[in-house]
């Protein structure tokens, strides 16, 4: 993926969270929860004189990325295969990754149902949700935010939760961006 935005000519910032936290406890070095990674965010985009910000995720990932879109200003963001919910008693099905213990180390306010968020929020991003049709689990999360403003979700046909790759083999994940709003698509 970010080899397709390099090609095309965008600047491209990899954030990666090496624990089995989620990112729901930040970055280490860069914060130490998703707000303060959103305003490290948004101080590199100052410091570097950054206009416009696409935010994108993958799969564990896909749940900070659209909560930290909710953060700040930004100009799009697309998911592929993103858990929605992880509010307790949430009747999704959850990652096996996240344990009860690693629950107890994780801010509440950040394991939430990111469909109520998105209801509340004052900013409206375009937002897209790919999710794959061979995957349950990953089109339940997705239908969570079906009908939110700004929210589009792309069914990606004899797909399972792999969905940037079989895009990529398809020869449509420009497409998809395209119609995401994201940076490719200019």
């Amino acid at each position: 993926f970010a080899a397709v935005l390099l090609e095309l000519g965008h600047s491209v910032l990899i954030l990666k969270d090496c624990t089995d936290f989620g990112y729901l406890k930040g970055v280490p070095g860069l914060g130490t929860d998703p707000e303060a990674l959103a305003r490290w965010v948004e101080g590199f985009m100052a410091r570097q004189g950054f206009d416009q910000l696409h935010i994108a995720g993958f799969s564990s990932s896909g749940f900070a990325a659209l909560l930290v879109s909710a953060m700040l200003r930004c100009d799009s963001c697309i998911c592929f295969s993103p858990l929605t919910d992880l509010a307790a008693g949430s009747l999704l099905p959850q990652p096996g990754y996240l344990t009860q213990a690693l629950r107890q180390q994780i801010d509440a306010r950040f394991l939430c149902n990111l469909a109520t968020r998105f209801e509340k929020g004052k900013l409206v991003t375009p937002r897209t949700i790919v999710f794959g049709d061979q995957s349950a689990a990953d089109g339940r999360h997705a239908r969570n935010l079906l009908g939110l403003p700004g929210m589009q979700l792309v069914e990606v046909e004899n797909c399972g939760h792999q969905t940037p790759g079989t895009l990529l083999e398809r020869g449509r994940l420009l497409d998809v961006l395209r119609q995401a709003g994201a940076p490719a698509a200019m």
